[in-house]
């Protein structure tokens, strides 16, 4: 970055293009840790499956365009935010777009912080067509497709109970060249869980998925 330009460049030429940063190099900001999330969704005890809920809605945007909506105090939407985009890997997350204050329906990222005042009024018509809505100020909660449950409930919990499983999880998704947040997602929790010794009981179809994925 530059304050201003020397007379000989402030021309009409285009400069040349900024040197890449490899993205290791960069130390991660102190907020917002993993650590911090957990000890927010610790604070209520419906906050841990609420996540779950919240992350499976991200999965099914893609297929129904439909942005995810949480409706809270302004600082509870900024936690709320972290740890729903941050329930995915990077490769996954670069995709996912949030407004962490969102007044009306226009722009919406596929995560949308917003308050009491804005111009969503979280009714019954946008939380059963238009959005996932979470509005955690008056208690409605759009209904969302099971799939992506077993991908959901891993990293909620793991985010919730062991911060450091979620990133051993993150470094195991770099196997693989996948980038989209959709249900099948499921697979690449089974995929790691039995990589590391979890008991995990699948049936046919989810082996199939399983190998499908893989």
């Amino acid at each position: 970055w530059k304050r201003g330009l020397l007379p000989e460049e402030d021309s009409d030429v285009m400069p040349e293009p900024l040197p890449s940063i490899p993205l290791a190099d960069i130390a991660p900001a102190q907020s917002f840790s993993f650590e911090e999330l957990q000890v927010f969704i610790a604070e209520a005890p419906e906050r841990k499956a609420l996540l779950a809920t919240m992350v499976r809605a991200v999965l099914h945007n893609a297929a129904t365009s439909r942005a995810v909506i949480i409706r809270d105090s302004f600082l509870n939407g900024l936690f709320w935010t972290a740890c729903v985009h941050k329930a995915f890997p990077l490769a996954y997350a670069r995709h996912l777009s949030l407004s962490t204050y969102q007044f009306d329906e226009r722009n919406c990222g596929v995560i949308n912080a917003t308050v009491p005042g804005s111009q969503f009024t979280c009714d019954e018509a946008q939380a059963t067509y238009q959005f996932f809505v979470f509005d955690l100020i008056d208690g409605r909660t759009s209904t969302v497709p099971v799939a992506g449950q077993g991908y959901a409930e891993a990293v909620s919990g793991w985010m919730a109970e062991s911060p450091e499983r979620i990133e051993s999880f993150f470094r195991f998704t770099s196997l693989f060249s996948h980038e989209q947040a959709e249900p099948s997602l499921d697979a690449l929790a089974w995929l790691y869980r039995c990589s590391i010794g979890d008991r995990v009981a699948l049936d046919a179809k989810q082996r199939t998925a399983v190998l499908a994925f893989a």
